[in-house]
């Protein structure tokens, strides 16, 4: 099983990784310890108690399900009752799985940001796009006609491609042209650019599609009541949706760049 104190030092060094003025005694005085005691925990030499554990997730801005997986892994590791033990097991085994299924039905790769560079990546949205623009040959070949395809400034968009190249995502031909170094990049859910990639990437879109033609988008919403069981099922036609229509996208190299968006959220709460 996997110690709670492992999974913490990749988070506290994710975070330092996207933010040059992190320091871990923030971390440690937000929780109320002593930065030392936070190293010794870091170190596997002492624990963290629950509460202790709680603030720390709460500085982190960990999600829900992701706090609670952390909790869970510091109870199995403190825990001396077997029947309790077992039980979180389960609850942890269960997290786990859940993640794993997500990715295993996209192909492509999981991309954990490991510079301010990559992580500005995600921060802006339109760097993705223009990324997969420059996958199709007629806009590799042409770069200008991205700028004027999705109405950028001469400056944003010279910024733009300096940054994908730095990044060592595309690399000039020397004709005017770009080659595309890397391809097919996804963030991982419990990553914590995940949420603000997609919140600013949803804002991008909807301007977008306040200025689409109505024949040429399809949006749907529907607010709906339901039991658990039945949400369950409908994340897993959806995984299975996701699966199918990249399997579609692969087979040939494409013509046009397009966007789907997908929310699922409970209103009531969990």
């Amino acid at each position: 099983m996997r110690d709670y104190r492992e999974y913490l030092k990749e988070v506290l060094s994710q975070r330092k990784t996207l933010d040059s003025k992190f320091r871990l005694h923030q971390a440690a005085a937000y929780v109320g310890i002593q930065n030392t005691y936070l190293s010794n925990v870091l170190a596997k030499r002492v624990h963290l108690s629950a509460d202790q554990l709680f603030l720390l997730s709460e500085f982190l801005g960990l999600k829900e399900k992701e706090s609670q997986y952390l909790m869970n892994l510091m109870e199995w590791a403190r825990s001396s009752v077997a029947q309790r033990k077992k039980r979180l097991k389960s609850e942890i085994l269960a997290y786990e799985q859940s993640q794993k299924q997500a990715k295993s039905h996209l192909k492509a790769t999981a991309h954990h940001p490991d510079s301010m560079e990559l992580a500005s990546y995600y921060l802006d949205p339109l760097l993705g796009v223009i990324h997969v623009f420059l996958q199709i040959e007629r806009f590799a070949k042409q770069p200008e006609e991205i700028k004027r395809a999705l109405r950028l400034s001469d400056t944003y968009f010279i910024q733009a491609i300096h940054q994908l190249e730095r990044i060592g995502y595309i690399k000039s031909t020397g004709e005017g042209g770009y080659e595309v170094l890397v391809k097919n990049r996804h963030l991982p859910a419990d990553s914590i650019l995940c949420l603000p990639h997609q919140t600013l990437l949803r804002a991008k879109s909807q301007e977008r599609i306040m200025e689409t033609s109505s024949s040429e988008r399809q949006s749907v919403s529907v607010t709906f009541s339901t039991e658990d069981e039945q949400v369950d099922k409908i994340k897993v036609l959806f995984l299975d949706f996701l699966s199918s229509a990249e399997k579609l996208v692969s087979r040939k190299p494409g013509e046009k760049v397009y966007q789907l968006n997908f929310d699922l959220f409970p209103w009531s709460g969990e």
